[in-house]
């Protein structure tokens, strides 16, 4: 017997259980009561924040330390090892002059032997120019024959297995070799 309007155990209405007895967590947030939050806001500033605070202050004064540290070392370079930059640059800046004369160099070699080659194509192409078109007409006209001639096989030897009959089928029945015979 089921009571109209009832939302007990035996309501008409059917609702899956434990539906409003634990809240949904969404990935965002959690659902919690007015209560629950002045709750927890409430132990946050109790328990965590002090914790939070130290660490920050702890993290600030080790970055001080290490600064004053730092200065502390980098105030006066030692003269001796500001020599040794300035003679390690200028061997650096004496390299480099050598590299671009090298550079300069080859960059004429090259130049140079661009020419030949751009002499040595002209040539070919003189040469190339000096056939005439007689010799190459004739030329055509032999290749022109012999793809005409292979053209007339190939409809030969078409014709002729077109025109072949088919051969008969054997006297013998075919036998599967991997059968047993009676």
């Amino acid at each position: 017997m089921a009571r109209t309007g009832s939302t007990g155990v035996f309501s008409a209405r059917r609702e899956r259980p434990m539906t409003r007895a634990m809240p949904e967590v969404h990935p965002d947030a959690l659902e919690v009561s007015a209560e629950e939050e002045r709750y927890l806001r409430g132990a946050f500033r109790r328990f965590a924040l002090p914790y939070l605070l130290l660490v920050i202050l702890i993290t600030g004064g080790a970055l001080a330390l290490n600064t004053l540290a730092l200065r502390g070392a980098d105030a006066d370079p030692p003269a001796d090892e500001l020599q040794s930059l300035v003679a390690e640059a200028a061997s650096l800046r004496e390299a480099i002059g050598g590299l671009r004369e090298e550079l300069v160099l080859q960059a004429a070699s090259s130049g140079e032997r661009l020419e030949q080659l751009e002499g040595g194509l002209a040539k070919l192409r003189a040469a190339a120019g000096q056939e005439s078109s007689a010799e190459l007409a004739s030329r055509l006209d032999h290749a022109h024959q012999r793809i005409t001639g292979l053209e007339g096989k190939l409809r030969q030897m078409q014709a002729s297995t077109v025109a072949a009959p088919a051969p008969a089928s054997p006297a013998w029945p075919v036998v599967d070799p991997g059968s047993r015979l009676p």
